[in-house]
């Protein structure tokens, strides 16, 4: 398989392909969990343009005041990202299936949002699941978010990656990606785009016993990445385009109000852009 195809995103056809083949590597109970969402009917993917590491990492730090205050919350009970995220020796298409606490998988046994990365590798697939759970905790480098690693997945990994920090590193690495890319959909001014909800091809995809397309939002991201670049900067008066970090805005206590916060999310100034238009409920029958 070449460095091109591996950079390409699987999609829900591709899981359940794997799934199929026997060729999808993960533990027994996300195996389990993803039989499941193939079959799903109510999932929203969110298609993203090519992302940086650093990009995403980025944003991923300003989530953490977001998940301290109880801010933080995904745009959908169960909501798939895909992107060609360029880390520093190759490109990795890679999805995240991200379900709160109140999607389908391990319902009300997690308190957060339960995260699968699945990659590409030769002619198969890699599942990894972890739990970014809603609290934080004060490190020596800083305020971090807690990231809890089941028992079944580190009994599945641990023989086959040569480390116990390569082991962590694999495991969490989707929850920091889901933290991030979450913090650029609610970005004010980035570009999205909502398709046509596929009910006619789910038609025939139902009678063929295949998986439904989900309602699809794609995410432009090739703006973002030009205001997150680093570069002079314009007047006060007139400043040059960029993106206004997201952060909670602290308000203190008056003889009229008591104390309260307020998050501010991540802006795009001085270009043109687009909210996420407002959910519809569809059915396939």
């Amino acid at each position: 398989m070449t460095a091109d195809v591996l950079a390409v995103p699987p999609t829900i056809d591709d899981i359940a392909e794997a799934l199929k083949s026997g060729k999808l590597y993960c533990s027994d109970t996300i195996r389990d969990a993803l039989k499941v969402f193939v079959r799903l009917d109510n999932c929203e993917h969110f298609n993203f343009g090519p992302l940086t590491l650093d990009t995403v990492r980025e944003a991923q730090h300003e989530a953490i005041d977001f998940v301290q205050h109880g801010h933080f919350v995904l745009p959908y009970a169960v909501c798939m990202y895909s992107s060609r995220i360029k880390y520093d020796n190759c490109d990795v298409g890679t999805a995240l299936i991200n379900v709160n606490k109140t999607g389908v998988f391990d319902a009300g046994l997690f308190d957060g949002n339960a995260v699968i990365r699945i990659i590409r590798a030769n002619d198969a697939m890699f599942a990894m699941h972890c739990i970014c759970t809603n609290k934080t905790q004060l490190q020596r480098e800083g305020r971090a978010i807690q990231i809890e690693i089941r028992e079944h997945e580190l009994k599945y990994w641990e023989p086959l990656l040569p480390s116990a920090s390569e082991t962590q590193w694999q495991l969490t690495e989707g929850a920091l990606c889901m933290l991030g890319m979450t913090m650029i959909v609610n970005t004010k001014g980035i570009y999205k785009e909502r398709l046509p909800y596929p009910s006619k091809p789910n038609q025939k995809r139902m009678q063929q016993g295949r998986p439904l397309l989900p309602q699809t939002t794609r995410i432009y991201t090739n703006v973002y990445n030009r205001a997150v670049e680093k570069g002079e900067k314009g007047t006060h008066a007139s400043p040059r385009p960029h993106r206004r970090r997201a952060h909670i805005r602290h308000y203190p206590a008056t003889e009229k109000h008591e104390a309260y916060i307020r998050p501010v999310e991540a802006m795009l100034i001085n270009w043109d852009g687009k909210p996420l238009d407002p959910r519809k409920e569809y059915k396939v029958k």
